[in-house]
């Protein structure tokens, strides 16, 4: 795991990765919450140092006026991302579902994983066990705000993960056809 301080490791010796996978956060009607934009400002530093070539934003589309993915798209745009660059995940409710569909979906090999720090461990792992071979990078400014509200839930998802990965294995709540990264 690389912050995003850590600029120089991330930037250089990784650039075989051409993927960043972006996992939701809470939007608002004006933008991402800053935790998103974290994400997202990490993903656009990946971008614009040329190590990696596409995005995949992946988060919660499930009610009509709640959209993690468009919104996170029309950020990383506003920052210079071209859109073509960018490929939404709009059935990434769970961590587990955003691998398992970045591993079914765009046949995904290796990938940088973008969160916070708490969440980590989990998307590795997660990923790993879908065979994408992963780097994780997490900006770390906004992680104490919440700290141990994210820990005692982290707890809890990390558990149920290591199950669902280990003991039942399954597709995720939608899964969809295979597209063209």
């Amino acid at each position: 795991m690389y912050s995003l301080a850590d600029k120089e490791i991330v930037f250089h010796h990784f650039s075989e990765r051409d993927v960043a996978i972006v996992f939701g956060a809470a939007v608002w009607k004006t933008g991402p919450s800053d935790v998103f934009a974290e994400r997202l400002m990490v993903a656009q530093k990946l971008y614009e140092s040329g190590s990696v070539t596409k995005i995949l934003i992946s988060g919660d589309n499930g009610k009509l006026q709640y959209n993690e993915p468009e919104t996170g798209k029309k950020y990383l745009i506003e920052k210079g991302v071209k859109e073509e660059d960018i490929v939404l995940d709009y059935a990434g409710f769970r961590t587990y579902d955003t691998c398992a569909r970045a591993t079914k979906i765009w046949n995904i090999k290796k990938a940088y994983l973008i969160t916070q720090k708490f969440h980590l461990p989990r998307a590795i792992f997660t990923c790993e066990a879908f065979g994408i071979s992963s780097v994780g990078v997490y900006s770390h400014l906004k992680e104490g705000q919440y700290f141990w509200n994210n820990i005692q839930r982290e707890i809890l998802a990390q558990q149920k993960a290591f199950y669902e990965v280990l003991f039942f294995e399954h597709d995720p709540k939608f899964l969809g056809e295979e597209e063209e990264l």
